[in-house]
């Protein structure tokens, strides 16, 4: 008989690393060490060309930031000016 059968909470089952996919096994390294390593066993290029982008990505950020800013700035400006 399957051990599942006799149990009729369901609260157990989600500590389960086999059934609830959310909880990490005790063998299997966090996501943050999977990505270290998927990163570091990329070729140099493509390593140097990811961290561009994501200070590309970065700057792009606050440059809307910025635009913004001065948007609201003007509109303020203009509807003071009334």
């Amino acid at each position: 008989m399957n051990e599942l059968t006799n149990d009729t909470s369901w609260r157990p089952l989600l500590s389960r690393p086999d059934l609830n996919p959310w909880v990490a096994a005790p063998c299997r390294p966090a996501v943050h060490e999977r990505r270290a390593d998927w990163i570091a066993s990329l070729p140099d290029h493509v390593r140097m060309r990811t961290d561009f982008n994501l200070s590309l990505a970065v700057f792009a950020v606050f440059a809307v930031f910025a635009v913004f800013a001065v948007f609201i700035e003007i509109v303020v400006r203009r509807a003071a000016e009334r």
